[in-house]
This record gives structure tokens, C-alpha cells and sequence, in this order.
């Protein structure tokens, strides 16, 4: 054999292991460049699970409002303890079954509160329907309608309000609603003349009809006179 032939022989031996492989080095550098931003994707979506597995097990806003819903409740039936009184002690006579609840004047909004939480506490509040006659803003409170409306859907009630004048109010109720088993007065609507057109329409012999006079809550009779009764 020639020398030349005998040189390329023994070069082709010493050659080493990775360049007879067939990866490139060139090759070789891209695939671990591209590893490491793979493992680093994988890190950070990781990270990311993490954090919304943290965010989702955290619902204290959700108590604390609930928490403030039911202090505002037992604030409101502490400033109307007496009617929610005599609220009690109707219902554990009569025990009805469900209830159509008129409010005439809803004034701040924490009487209807206080009253329906109280009667909730024996009939389901699907079994109640409440009935509110009130101007609301444009008679110039600041209880909005739309604001009283959410307040009581947050009780789990669906009210049927009448953004009107008392009387006009409580016509629209007669000829939609009917006779009703609870009805509060605040607006001395019991002693008008309207009232005796319509005291039949919206309250049976069964019902209890009470009016704000003078800081108490008093019965009224079907002439429309409100008389004191033992709470």
C-alpha cells in the first residue's frame, strides 16, 4: 500500500464518535438551545396554574358582603322592633301559608327590609309578594326605585313596585293584584276619602291593616279609623 493510503486509513480511525453519529454540531447546539426555553414555558405556565389556583380558593368578598347584608337586616328590625312585633304575633295566629305584602310609603327603604326578613323567618320568601306605592326620586327622596328594587331582590324577593302617587297606586294594585293580608300605612291613607273606595279592594276581614300614628303602629278597621290593640 501506498503511504498515502496507508495515512487516510489510520485518520479515518482516530476520528471521534460524534462526528460519525450523523448530528452536526451545529445541530447539536440548536436542539439545546430550543430545551431550555421549552422547560422554561413549562415553569411558567406552572407559575401561572399556581396563581389562579390561588385566586380561585380566596372568596372573602363574597362573605363580606354577605356578612353586611345581615347586619344591615338586624339593624333594620332593631329600629322597627315593635311592628315586627306585632308581625310575629299575627303570623304565629294565623299561619298562613303565603302572604301579599302592601307597603303604602316605603320611606327609607329599611322598614320593608326589616318586616319581609321577619316574615322569612316563617314563610319562604317564594311565598311572599310584596307590593310597594311610593314616588321614590321623583317625589324627592333619596331612595331611588331602582336602587329599592335591587334591595329587595337581594332578600330573594321579586317586588311589584308602583312609582306613583298613593292613590293612583293603590287603584293599580286593586285591579292587578287584589286584597292583600298585610298592608302598612305611613301616609295615613286609611283616614282620606279615598280610602273608603278602596279598603274592600285591597283588604278582606282577614287581613291586617296597620298605620303609623303618632311613633306607633296601629290596626285599622274597614271604616278606615285606626284603633289600638294589644300587641
Amino acid at each position: 500500500m501506498s503511504l498515502l493510503k496507508i495515512w487516510n486509513y489510520f485518520r479515518k480511525t482516530d476520528e471521534p464518535e460524534s462526528a460519525s453519529s450523523g448530528v452536526k454540531p451545529a445541530e447539536a447546539a440548536v436542539v439545546t438551545s430550543n430545551a431550555a426555553p421549552t422547560a422554561k414555558r413549562r415553569v411558567d405556565a406552572q407559575a401561572i396554574g399556581d396563581r389562579t389556583d390561588v385566586a380561585v380558593s380566596q372568596p372573602p368578598p363574597a362573605k363580606s358582603k354577605t356578612k353586611a347584608v345581615t347586619k344591615s337586616i338586624r339593624a333594620a328590625q332593631s329600629r322597627h322592633s315593635v311592628l315586627c312585633k306585632k308581625l310575629r304575633k299575627w303570623v304565629k295566629a294565623e299561619t298562613p301559608a303565603s302572604l301579599r305584602v302592601l307597603e303604602i310609603g316605603v320611606g327609607d327603604g329599611q322598614r320593608a327590609e326589616a318586616v319581609l326578613s321577619t316574615l322569612m323567618q316563617t314563610i319562604p320568601a317564594e311565598s311572599i309578594i310584596y307590593c310597594g306605592v311610593d314616588t321614590f326620586e321623583m317625589g324627592g327622596s333619596d331612595l331611588t326605585l331602582k336602587d329599592f328594587h335591587r334591595q329587595i331582590r337581594g332578600l330573594g324577593i321579586q317586588p311589584r313596585l308602583f312609582p306613583m302617587p298613593t292613590t293612583l297606586g293603590l287603584t293599580r294594585v286593586a285591579h292587578s293584584l287584589g286584597q292583600c293580608d298585610v298592608i302598612l300605612d305611613s301616609q295615613e291613607f286609611h283616614a282620606s276619602e279615598d280610602a273608603k273606595k278602596l279598603t274592600a279592594k285591597l283588604a278582606s276581614d282577614a287581613s291586617l291593616w296597620l298605620a303609623d300614628v303618632g311613633n306607633d303602629w296601629v290596626e285599622v278597621n274597614g271604616g278606615g279609623d285606626a284603633s289600638k290593640r294589644a300587641a
